[in-house]
């Protein structure tokens, strides 16, 4: 077993990488694998806050990786190109209250639930 504090954040930014790019990957098993790897045990409330960190994280990571690779999206994957042009059309207003929810979500002090 490890010692020490586990990084929330790194663990988090892996999850959210993962599940991000592998589409079939599901966010749960994205987090229960690193959590595992890093012998940390998440509990109900460190999952609700992954959760709603994929609601956020999926939608505008689409839409800024639609705005580096425009028209034509031929050359991806069928998945890929699709979630490209599902982020391409998330309108500004959604986009801001994700950025908004984002920011909220980002003060929350989730380092004590990671202490091994």
């Amino acid at each position: 077993m490890k010692s020490g504090k586990f990084d929330s954040r790194r663990l988090a930014l892996t999850c959210v990488a993962a599940a991000g790019v592998l589409g079939a990957l599901s966010f749960q098993q994205a987090f229960a694998g690193a959590a595992e790897d890093a012998a940390a045990a998440p509990d109900a409330a460190a999952r609700a806050i992954w959760r709603e960190a994929m609601e956020l994280y999926v939608p505008l990571q689409a839409n800024e990786a639609a705005a580096l690779h425009p028209e034509p999206r031929d050359g991806f994957e069928l998945v890929i190109a699709e979630r490209l042009r599902w982020g391409a059309l998330l309108a500004p207003n959604e986009l801001a209250e994700l950025r908004k929810r984002l920011a909220n979500l980002s003060r929350l002090d989730v380092t004590p639930w990671f202490i091994i």
